[in-house]
């Protein structure tokens, strides 16, 4: 697979960066080597990539790591060995301020406002008066120096040990049960957003909901157990299982959204 044909598979915006990562697969592929992206990318990066390599490069193995569970920007590893030693460090952010209570949009801003790419940080979890933040190592300190206050609250930072599992935090979820006419993608989209199904229709034909991180055009796909459902403006949900029927003989689907 040529430069030109491998960019033409991936819905991502800067081709710089993509064609990069093409020239660490070849230069790995031709030595062995380990290389890691010194970014962290969305799933419509990682994943696509996952495949494509299984089938054109077949001296190639990629893996991704974004630190959390269920984490969707990543840094990209390719070709790993036995112990993969990720450039990610994290960090937690503490507000010190006693009269603000910050979200997950302010932590964002704050670390893009000091200047760095978006793509140099990856997931941000938020729980109760600080931010887990997973970013490339490269600028830890750089953040250190620079993010002191996030509006007007002092912040405190302090790195975290990704070694020690139990200091990883994990996304909270809100258990529901959605009823759905069946598992069409329409009709899932149709029952987690309150909408009709010509409203879901047109969210899915406006490539608005991705289907395990990778957006979809098909309405009539079948929504499969375990499933990730991104809806943009709506939230992402990861399908449970499903529990039973109502007896207006819908299905009675156990949901966790992500919060």
């Amino acid at each position: 697979m040529n430069k030109s044909e491998f960019l033409c598979k991936f819905d991502y915006e800067d081709k710089i960066l993509l064609s990069s990562i093409y020239d660490k697969i070849v230069l790995s592929e031709k030595t062995g080597n380990t290389i890691y992206t010194s970014e962290f990318y969305p799933p419509n990066v990682w994943n696509i990539l996952c495949k494509i390599t299984s089938q054109h490069f077949y001296n190639v193995k990629i893996e991704s790591c974004g630190v959390f569970k269920e984490a969707e920007r990543r840094i990209i590893c390719i070709n790993p060995k036995d112990y993969t030693n990720y450039p990610i460090k994290l960090i937690n952010i503490i507000n010190k301020s006693n009269f603000s209570t910050l979200n997950h949009k302010d932590y964002l801003g704050a670390l893009t406002s000091t200047g760095i790419k978006r793509e140099k940080f990856g997931d941000l979890i938020v729980i109760g008066n600080c931010c887990y933040a997973a970013i490339c190592e490269e600028i830890v300190d750089f953040i250190k120096s620079n993010l002191t206050r996030i509006g007007k609250s002092p912040c405190g930072i302090k790195e975290i040990n990704i070694d020690n599992e139990k200091e990883i935090p994990t996304y909270n979820f809100e258990n529901i049960v959605i009823n759905a006419a069946s598992n069409r993608l329409d009709c899932v989209v149709s029952s987690l957003t309150n909408l009709s199904r010509a409203k879901s229709n047109q969210l899915i034909k406006t490539g608005n909901v991705l289907v395990n991180y990778m957006k979809s055009l098909d309405k009539s796909e079948m929504v499969k157990e375990n499933s990730v459902i991104t809806i943009r403006g709506f939230g992402k949900f990861k399908i449970v299982e499903e529990i039973g029927w109502t007896k207006r003989e819908k299905i009675k689907i156990c949901v966790k959204k992500f919060i």
